[in-house]
């Protein structure tokens, strides 16, 4: 509870205090969804006095290029009858209580974002919208409500005093609109405007068009550009699209529910359902045999289904890498968003035949790009190919006189090919034990984690 005495010239004596008292009120927000699947950038905007939510969201509808937006319009929470009565139309606030007002007005909208954000699938990107004195909200939701904010809309409306002055402030791109006949939004509260954003680094995009204190088309298709260039149209990822990388990834981030896609040579390959025979199964005998080699090799990592940064026209997913640390010396780097970037010593993909492109671009691509070691599972033609680079070529690793192939970058990771290949996993791993008890492997394991091998750390003889 708030004390304040008397405003002059109110009715009220000057013994009377005047109290306010925090209550809880409800909102109301209309939202409508994007078209299509998958997360949509989220548009809030707000209207003008004496208008209301309804017909805020009629606008932003006909934005150009909202129709891939999540809309939301705010209704304001001080409403009243419109003139006529035919409406219940809001205010956002008034002169009275104003810090308090607007306190409640950015604990609301930000409930609203937080709101819609749950109960919509959004992206990342949000843009707030303001007409007249929804204008002044759209600022302040960028400034205080704490939602990262990629752009702000507004016309017929200027910046909140208290913000313009605020010369730390950090705003997003923006974009200002007056129409030349506003006799309220005039040409002096825009150039104020436009001085305090760009001296404050904004930047800030003025358009003045024929009309007055009013949406017009060409406030409209400015509106929508601006919206295209916050968030750029996602198009979907296909089957033997042709992409750099960086696209490759822009889609990929916008289609979450895509769980594996590749780009091989610059083109876009996505798999089809998994079948268990075929793929899972000897997929996760894979894994469990390079697990149980990565588990007693410190220094040594596996990863499953990564995705791996090899260069510019490649970002395969293979269904399993071995690699070591880039802090012990491994050639593969951990990017800061925490992909695989360069090539990893050992990459293991499941095939069905000689004719899938794990033996053909995706070989090449790994070839190129010093992957040390690759391994072939052609399940439907039961046949292990495990191959090594040597002279800028993949050679086959022969097998010895037990059927036992040995790897040339990791000591002691040796396959059981005929167990493998008939599923006896238990006799896969029984073999691979038998080689991280040999010496080679505790020598590379103790270099690996910076110590000298066991048998230099004995008390010499004699």
């Amino acid at each position: 509870m708030t004390d304040h005495t008397a405003t002059p010239g109110s009715p009220t004596s000057a013994s009377t205090a005047v109290h306010t008292l925090a209550t809880a009120t409800h909102g109301r927000y209309l939202a409508a969804a994007a078209d299509g699947p998958g997360p949509a950038p989220l548009l809030v905007g707000f209207h003008g006095y004496g208008e209301h939510a309804e017909r805020h969201l009629a606008e932003l509808d006909r934005l150009p290029g909202s129709a891939r937006w999540t809309l939301v319009a705010v209704q304001a929470l001080h409403r009243h009858y419109s003139e006529s009565r035919r409406h219940v139309v809001g205010s956002w606030m008034t002169r009275q209580d104003r810090e308090l007002a607007i306190a409640d007005n950015v604990a609301y909208v930000r409930a609203v974002v937080g709101a819609v954000r749950t109960a919509y699938p959004t992206s990342g990107t949000l843009v707030y919208c303001g007409f007249s004195q929804g204008a002044a909200m759209a600022w302040r939701a960028a400034a205080l409500c704490g939602h990262a904010c990629a752009g702000v809309i507004v016309l017929g409306g200027d910046v909140p005093p208290e913000l313009r002055a605020d010369a730390g402030a950090a705003w997003p791109p923006a974009l200002i609109g007056r129409g030349r006949a506003d006799a309220w939004y005039t040409p002096e509260k825009l150039d104020a405007d436009l001085a305090a954003l760009r001296a404050a680094g904004a930047a800030v995009e003025p358009v003045v068009f024929d009309g007055g204190h009013e949406w017009t088309d060409d406030f409209r298709n400015a509106a929508g550009r601006f919206l295209a260039a916050v968030a750029p149209a996602e198009t979907a990822l296909e089957n033997g699209d042709r992409l750099t990388r960086a696209e490759f990834e822009r889609r990929c981030d916008a289609h979450p529910d895509i769980k594996k896609a590749e780009l091989i040579e610059g083109v876009v390959h996505m798999p089809s359902p998994t079948r268990s025979g075929s793929h899972a199964r000897p997929h996760a005998a894979v894994i469990t045999w390079l697990g149980s080699y990565a588990a007693s090799t410190p220094g040594a990592q596996v990863n499953d289904n990564p995705t791996v940064r090899l260069d510019l026209d490649n970002e395969p997913q293979p269904d399993a890498a071995l690699f070591i640390d880039p802090g012990v010396g491994g050639q593969a780097q951990l990017s800061d968003d925490d992909y695989i970037e360069g090539a990893p010593e050992l990459i293991a993909e499941i095939a069905s035949s000689s004719a899938s492109r794990d033996l053909h671009d995706k070989l090449h691509a790994y070839r190129r790009n010093g992957v040390r070691e690759y391994l072939v599972w052609r399940t439907l033609e039961h046949r292990i190919d495990w191959f090594e680079l040597a002279d800028g070529a993949y050679r086959p690793l022969p097998a010895d006189n037990a059927g036992l192939i040995h790897s040339r970058v990791f000591p002691g990771l040796r396959l059981a090919v005929d167990a493998m290949l008939r599923g006896d996993l238990a006799a896969v791993l029984r073999e691979l034990q038998q080689g991280l008890g040999e010496h080679v492997h505790q020598a590379f394991a103790a270099r690996l984690a910076g110590r000298p091998p066991s048998d230099e750390r004995r008390p010499g003889r004699g």
